[in-house]
C-alpha cells in the first residue's frame, strides 16, 4: 500500500517537473528565435518589444569609438507623437540588428556630427520628399555639406520621437512654438523679435496673424537672408501682410504702403533695376527703416520711426540729410482730406486744372478740324458749280 502511494505521488510531483521544464525549454527556444531574428514569413518585432528594454531610464550602449550614450526613449512621448500610431521603431531605425544590439559604425556619442546629421535627415527624406528637397536647398544644408554640425536637421525642430503635426495647438499655445525651436540656435534673433511688435503679439497674446520665423524665412527652404535676392524680395514679404486689406483692417493699419513704396523713388528703383547674384539693391527696402527682427511700432513713443527720430534713419543713407529732410515723407500714406490734405487738394486742384486744359485742347482741335472740313467742302461744292 505505501508502495502504491510512493508511485501515485512520483506520478504526481512528475508532472509539475514535466511541465516546468517544457517552459524553460521554450524560453531558450524563444530566446534563440529572437536573437537571430524573425524568420522568413514572420513580423519583424514591433515598437513594443523595443519599448521592453528602451523605456528602461538611464538605459546607455557602449559604442564602437568608447563611451557610453543614453538610449532612454519615452514610451508616452512617442505613443503621443504623430508617428505613434502609423510607424514602427524599424521604419527609422532600419540597420538595427536582433538583440543583444551592436551600435552601428555611424552610431557616436552625439549626433552634433555632420555624417550622422546628414543620415538622420535623409531617413526622415524617406517619407518626407518633398520637405527633404526642400531641406537640401537650404541655407541649413549648405552649411552642413561643409562639415558644420551645428546647423538644424529635422530632428533640432521637430524633436526625434515626439514629433507632432504643424498644425496641432499644444497645451492651449499655437503654432508660434516653433518660434522656440528656432531661437535654440538663433539666441540673438529670438531676444530681438521677443521683444518686437511682431513677437509680443505672438508669443504674449497668442496672435494667429502676425509672422513667425517660418513666414519670413521658410520652414524647410531658408533662403540665405544675406543673398542679393532675399533682399529684393523682401517688399513683397512684407507686402503679403500689409497690403491685405481684410487683415490690416483688424488693426487699424494703413494698406498703401506697397502701393506707395513701388511708387517712390527706393520702390521704383528696386523694381526697374533688381538684384543679380553679385549685387543687391543699393535702395532701401522695408527693413532698412523698421528693422529685421527688432520691429517696432509706428505708433509708440519709444519707436525709431516716430517722425522726430526718422531723420537718423534717413542719415544712414543720406548723412547730407538735414533735419527738416522726412518732412517730404508721407509716411505710406495715398494723400486724402484726412492725410495730408495740402497735397491732396494741391494734387486734386492740378488735376483738374490738367483735365479742363485737355479738355479745351482737345475742343480747339476738334473745332480747328471741322473748320478744315467744312471749308474744303465749300471749296469742292464751289469748284462743281464753276464746272456747270
Amino acid at each position: 500500500m505505501m508502495a502504491n502511494r510512493s508511485r501515485r505521488i512520483e506520478r504526481g510531483f512528475g508532472k509539475p517537473v514535466a511541465l516546468l521544464a517544457a517552459l524553460v525549454l521554450a524560453l531558450v527556444i524563444g530566446s534563440s528565435a529572437f536573437a537571430a531574428g524573425p524568420a522568413q514569413g514572420e513580423q519583424p518585432p514591433g515598437s513594443n518589444d523595443c519599448v521592453t528594454c528602451h523605456a528602461t531610464p538611464g538605459l546607455q550602449m557602449d559604442l564602437p569609438e568608447g563611451g557610453v550614450r543614453s538610449v532612454y526613449v519615452s514610451p508616452q512621448a512617442y505613443a503621443d507623437s504623430v508617428h505613434g500610431d502609423t510607424l514602427q521603431c524599424t521604419a527609422c531605425h532600419e540597420d538595427i540588428g536582433p538583440y543583444p544590439h551592436l551600435a552601428p559604425s555611424w552610431f557616436r556619442a552625439t549626433d552634433r556630427d555632420a555624417g550622422t546629421l546628414l543620415r538622420m535627415a535623409g531617413t526622415c527624406g524617406n517619407c518626407h520628399e518633398q520637405q527633404y528637397r526642400d531641406y537640401l536647398g537650404s541655407n541649413h544644408a549648405d552649411a552642413l555639406a561643409v562639415g558644420d554640425a551645428e546647423v538644424a536637421v529635422c530632428s533640432d525642430c521637430h524633436t526625434a520621437h515626439h514629433i507632432q503635426p504643424v498644425d496641432l495647438v499644444l497645451d492651449g499655445m499655437p503654432l508660434s512654438l516653433a518660434v522656440y525651436a528656432c531661437a535654440e540656435c538663433h539666441t540673438e534673433q529670438f531676444e530681438q523679435y521677443q521683444a518686437s511688435e511682431h513677437g509680443q503679439a505672438a508669443l504674449e497674446k497668442n496672435d494667429p496673424n502676425v509672422p513667425l520665423c517660418i513666414d519670413c524665412h521658410g520652414s524647410h527652404h531658408m533662403a540665405d537672408p544675406a543673398l542679393p535676392g532675399f533682399r529684393s524680395n523682401s517688399p513683397y514679404l512684407c507686402a503679403a501682410c500689409h497690403a491685405d486689406e481684410s487683415l490690416m483692417f483688424k488693426y487699424g493699419l494703413n494698406t498703401d504702403v506697397m502701393a506707395t513704396y513701388v511708387s517712390d523713388f527706393h520702390g521704383a528703383t528696386v523694381q526697374l533695376f533688381p538684384a543679380s547674384p553679385e549685387r543687391a539693391p543699393d535702395q532701401a527696402v522695408c527693413y532698412d527703416c523698421h528693422g529685421v527682427h527688432n520691429i517696432g511700432s509706428v505708433i509708440a513713443p519709444e519707436s525709431e520711426l516716430v517722425r522726430a527720430n526718422l531723420n537718423q534713419i534717413c542719415q544712414e543713407c543720406h548723412p547730407d540729410a538735414g533735419d527738416n529732410f522726412p518732412d517730404a515723407w508721407m509716411g505710406h500714406y495715398t494723400p486724402s482730406p484726412e492725410q495730408h490734405a495740402p497735397v491732396y487738394w494741391i494734387r486734386t486742384i492740378y488735376i483738374g486744372i490738367l483735365t479742363i486744359g485737355m479738355a479745351a485742347l482737345v475742343g480747339h482741335v476738334g473745332l480747328d478740324m471741322n473748320r478744315v472740313i467744312v471749308d474744303r467742302l465749300r471749296h469742292r461744292k464751289k469748284e462743281e458749280e464753276s464746272d456747270e
